[in-house]
């Protein structure tokens, strides 16, 4: 079945191709977010919070011990919800952000689990029919910006600096007629700015690129089209030359991916990794090389295949095979595939829902360094982000 697939998809494409290129070097339905650091050390961190708010920050080093300890003054107030974690002031350290319905925006900025400062947002207040799309970083700046949407998909973004906003402005373009949806919003042209993506049903995208609330270009990218059965599943950076490119994937779980340099098509290919029985559960980039893998899992017993992919090429295939050790004891889930060991390489962490333990597995590619137990989420609280940052 497999490879008629594959026969129709490459005659699907073939008119599309480009000669392969070589290359030198987030957010869609599959995430490649690190997850939360609060402390700033590149190891992701692990969040509970209780019916109030308030919040209890745990500093994972692998799976050793973890520091952890109470946030101070992160309760919130009636009618107010976390948001995100997100760096919103640069310092390479997550905050917290809550709003309020009618999307007030108020942020605890985090130091470990000190809250340094907190207050109100300004401005962030949004008409009715809007609603809190995405936290990105639009202008480059290293400080995480708030996006908000109506149902026509057009955008309004708050450039912020820490409390303060520094500029509020819509974004032209998103909305661009029926039938198109908002993607996300990675960075397709390399820049550090997150750019917006839209599609029509039939997989057609359009790019906004941005520069904060500067409009630089829109332009549709020809010959992203996907043939019946195919969906986007994300925005990896599969070739590794610093730009977000796009996956789509048949149901029976084959990939093409659409490799983009801004609004330019460079070429199309079907990349490694289907099995029977297996799902595809993230594009974490396992080995550190800067070319994101695709990560499957058997849905009986969550046992875990890796592909990795070559960088500098169009989803040529590194090595791939089975990581032992990983399937997943009763009563658990993927949690996602943050680097909570801090070598670059992301791995995998599992949670079982009655009673909040999780466990991880470090990688080093298809290697398991090691596993071990995390912190387990005290009774009344519920882990903050992990499903949302990490593999929504």
């Amino acid at each position: 079945m497999k490879n008629a697939i594959t026969i129709a998809v490459v005659a699907a494409l073939s008119w599309i191709m480009v000669p392969a290129i070589a290359f030198a070097g987030p957010g869609g339905p599959v995430a490649v977010y690190v997850g939360p650091d609060i402390d700033g050390d590149g190891k992701s961190d692990k969040i509970v919070e209780d019916a109030t708010g308030f919040s209890v920050g745990y500093l994972l080093d692998g799976v050793g011990a973890a520091t952890s300890g109470a946030i101070s003054g992160t309760n919130v107030a009636a009618g107010f919800s976390t948001a995100a974690f997100a760096d919103i002031d640069g310092d390479g350290k997550s905050d917290k952000i809550v709003e309020a319905t009618n999307g007030f925006s108020v942020a605890f900025l985090l130091d470990g689990v000190t809250s340094s400062v907190s207050g109100p947002i300004s401005g962030t207040n949004v008409a009715a029919g809007f609603s809190t799309a995405a936290f990105a970083d639009l202008n480059g700046d290293g400080n995480t910006d708030k996006i908000i949407q109506n149902a026509s998909g057009f955008s309004v973004v708050f450039l912020l600096d820490g409390h303060n906003q520094s500029t509020a402005g819509a974004i032209p373009g998103p909305n661009v007629g029926a039938g198109f949806t908002v993607m996300g919003h990675p960075d397709i042209n390399g820049d550090g700015n997150a750019d917006t993506i839209v599609e029509q049903t039939n997989g057609f995208t359009v790019a906004f690129l941005m520069d904060g609330v500067t409009l630089l270009q829109a332009v549709p990218i020809a010959g992203t089209n996907v043939a019946a059965g195919f969906t986007t599943v994300g925005f990896p950076d599969i070739n590794g030359d610093g730009k977000a490119d796009k996956c789509v994937e048949h149901t029976t779980g084959f990939s093409v991916c659409f490799f983009l340099d801004g609004g330019t098509l460079l070429g199309a290919a079907p990349i490694a990794g289907t099995s029977a029985g297996y799902t595809t559960v993230g594009f974490p980039d396992l080995n550190g090389d800067g070319a994101f893998d695709k990560v499957i899992q058997r849905t009986s017993d969550g046992n875990t295949i890796a592909f990795l992919f070559t960088p500098g090429t169009m989803g040529t295939l590194l090595t791939s095979g089975g990581i032992a050790g990983t399937p997943l004891a009763a009563g658990f889930e993927l949690a996602g595939f943050p680097d909570i060991s801090g070598d670059g390489n992301a791995d995998k962490v599992i949670q079982r829902l009655s009673d909040g333990s999780t466990f991880g597995y470090l990688f080093s590619g298809l290697t398991l360094d090691a596993s071990g137990s995390l912190a387990a989420t005290p009774s009344g609280f519920v882990q903050a982000d992990w499903q949302e940052i990490w593999n929504p």
